[in-house]
């Protein structure tokens, strides 16, 4: 089912096997790249605790932290032991759990309390994609310890799916709700994590055994954050690569911007703007067949700003910060979205020969694929042959359902159907192998 904005302009579709939307370029960027659809993966945020006891039981309560794990039996606090003279050195290594956290706790022996400062490595992307059940009310309910564990196997199983090898990507439909309710959902996916953090760590941190008592443990304010959507495109990677050697291509009257990088992340190529000094915005394909477009927040008094509009507002917490940023990206994202797309058909271009090598090799087989790659690559057009040619029916009908062919219908006499190219792949094939198209091509 699709929807209309205005004439002959569609919304996006409703349904979608992926939970994404299409990257189609013809729809508007307030349509396709909407604030209510935006996710967050890594984040930075500091926080603050404190535990009474003694100074003699610092070491108890920190060194039992070390033994205190989830299912995968580590400890998510380790002690580094004494840096100082009444100070350790906390860690939370990220390698076993869905986070981070280098921290240092300080003992201040007049009032018999401990204070302690971490600073937190969070990723509510990677921490949904590793629960089995994606049910909020199932992910709320998990010991707080197992929810955190980051599965060896669930690691490999996604990171092997995705193109910069990293296991954040959320993968499945039964992973998202509509895309009518993605922003409430999404909030309620922050909070059951932020919850788990904050338990784990009080649970590792409450002495046991000893004579003293847990204060509290709060988030005190987000030092960096991203904020993502992704989109579904059949040709991911030719589409980053063609979107990429555009902006490069572009002079300054496109104003797209002046910092611009592009690099490499595993085998996603990653396209890297500066909106201003401390915002970018990163384009990439994340897998094959998905687009990611990130917006990077690296100035934490900046992200207080942005969520207080400067002092407007009252600042909430850091779950507000957080989802507050949506909006901002959101604007600055499609103000990059609409000048990007007026330099060209980058959809167009999003061609690349392996997809075309191989869709040929899926409808014929053995010398009948190399037969027709040669008539493909040498005129850029295709015709019908018999059932026992290289080019029969089914084959030219498989290749125009993949978007290899068309059928112009221009030579209403011709002895056989006639197809040709797409213009995307005859552009291709042009700049890739030097190849001419006959003076009467029938694009």
């Amino acid at each position: 089912m699709t929807l209309m904005i205005a004439p002959n302009i569609p919304y996006a579709r409703l349904r979608s096997k992926t939970g994404n939307r299409p990257l189609d370029p013809a729809i508007p960027a307030m349509a396709l790249l909407p604030s209510s659809e935006a996710r967050h993966d890594k984040l930075t945020v500091m926080a603050k605790g404190r535990v009474y006891l003694a100074l003699e039981d610092v070491e108890a309560v920190l060194g039992s932290a070390d033994d205190r794990g989830g299912a995968g039996g580590s400890g998510i606090v380790l002690c580094d032991g004494g840096v100082g003279a009444w100070q350790w050195k906390l860690k939370t290594p990220s390698a076993r759990w869905l986070f981070g956290m280098q921290g240092k706790a300080r003992y201040v022996s007049q009032a018999g309390r401990l204070e302690i400062e971490m600073e937190l490595l969070l990723n509510p992307s990677r921490f949904l994609a590793h629960q089995p059940d994606p049910s909020l009310a199932a992910v709320r309910s998990r010991d707080p310890l197992d929810a955190l564990w980051r599965d060896p196997v669930r690691r490999a199983e996604i990171e092997g799916q995705t193109l910069d090898g990293r296991d954040n990507a959320i993968i499945g439909r039964s992973y998202f709700p509509s895309f009518a309710g993605r922003e409430p959902w999404w909030r309620e996916v922050l909070e059951a994590y932020f919850n788990h953090v904050k338990a784990a760590l009080t649970d590792v941190l409450t002495p046991v055994g000893v004579d003293g008592r847990f204060d509290y443990l709060e988030f005190t304010h987000v030092r960096s954050a991203e904020v993502q959507w992704e989109l579904d495109h059949a040709a991911a990677v030719s589409w980053v690569n063609a979107l990429s050697n555009r902006v490069l291509h572009a002079d300054a009257a496109a104003s797209i911007g002046r910092y611009l990088t592009v690099s490499g992340s595993g085998n996603a190529k990653v396209l890297r703007l500066a909106v201003r000094q401390d915002i970018f915005i990163k384009i990439y394909a994340k897998m094959f067949g998905r687009v990611r477009i990130e917006l990077e927040y690296l100035d934490g008094p900046k992200i207080n700003d942005i969520a207080t509009d400067r002092g407007r507002f009252t600042r909430g917490s850091v779950i507000d910060t957080v989802c507050s940023l949506r909006s901002d990206a959101e604007g600055r994202l499609h103000a990059f979205w609409n000048s990007a797309m007026r330099l060209g058909n980058v959809a167009g271009e999003a061609a690349s020969m392996q997809r075309l090598v191989f869709a040929v090799i899926r409808a014929a087989k053995g010398q009948n694929a190399e037969r027709v790659l040669e008539l493909l690559f040498a005129h850029h057009r295709l015709e019908q042959t018999e059932l026992d040619g290289c080019a029969p029916q089914a084959v030219c009908e498989a290749l125009t359902r993949d978007g290899i062919l068309t059928r112009p219908r221009l030579r209403k006499r011709a002895r056989a159907p006639q197809f040709a190219l797409a213009p995307a792949y005859s552009r291709m094939i042009t700049n890739e192998l030097g190849s001419v198209q006959p003076k009467g091509s029938i694009h």
